[in-house]
């Protein structure tokens, strides 16, 4: 019976130490999809396809009209893909591709 009880315990206390790495895992999997939903979610609203985003055309996506005065930094009423880019890098670490 003592046995059985110290082999729980020590699987148990391997299971708490990996459980750390697995949330780090998570939450880095979670933010690659994040920017990843970011990204296509601009290309796909910005219709005449001049690299910006006006209000009228984020219209109807409820995500992206949330935030929309958090990305659009210079309140100029519009978010530009560098204003897309470095709102990613403030919320998630996101270093954009040159």
């Amino acid at each position: 019976m003592r046995t059985v009880s110290l082999s729980l315990i020590v699987l148990a206390l391997a299971v708490a130490l990996a459980a750390p790495d697995v949330h780090a895992q998570d939450k880095s999997a979670y933010q690659q999809r994040s920017i990843a939903r970011y990204l296509e979610t601009f290309a796909s609203l910005d219709v005449d396809r001049n690299g910006e985003l006006s209000r009228e055309e984020t219209q109807g996506n409820l995500e992206f009209t949330a935030v929309f005065n958090d990305i659009d930094t210079n309140r100029d009423g519009t978010v530009t893909r560098a204003e897309l880019d470095y709102f990613l890098a403030q919320r998630f670490a996101y270093a954009p591709k040159p």
